[in-house]
């Protein structure tokens, strides 16, 4: 995982995290959470999760974990398929694959 002898700036935080007693959970929906005592109570369909600290890390869906916190959503939508295209540099190798149909779409 590490790319020119350094951590990937996610995996980083997430070793971080780990070593710091984070559980990171992916893969699952939020299907309730509620705070009782100082303590939150997270239920997804597979499992019950319990934690003093959650982190939403939902990206584009971090709304849906909001309200089912009780928090108020920011407007936050997900999005098929966005694409931001940045000049960098180094520039990117030319054999990076660029994938789109006949009418110039994903």
């Amino acid at each position: 995982m590490r790319r020119n002898g350094r951590m990937p700036r996610g995996a980083t935080l997430q070793a971080a995290a780990k070593r710091a007693g984070a559980r990171l959970v992916s893969g699952q929906r939020l299907e309730q959470a509620q705070r009782r005592g100082g303590v939150w109570i997270l239920r997804t369909r597979e499992a019950t999760f319990e934690g003093a600290t959650i982190v939403n890390a939902a990206g584009a869906w971090a709304d849906r974990v909001a309200e089912a916190a009780g928090e108020r959503p920011l407007g936050i939508q997900p999005y098929r398929r966005t694409l931001a295209q940045l000049r960098i540099a180094p520039g990117v190798a030319p054999d990076l694959p660029l994938v789109i149909d006949a009418r110039d779409r994903f």
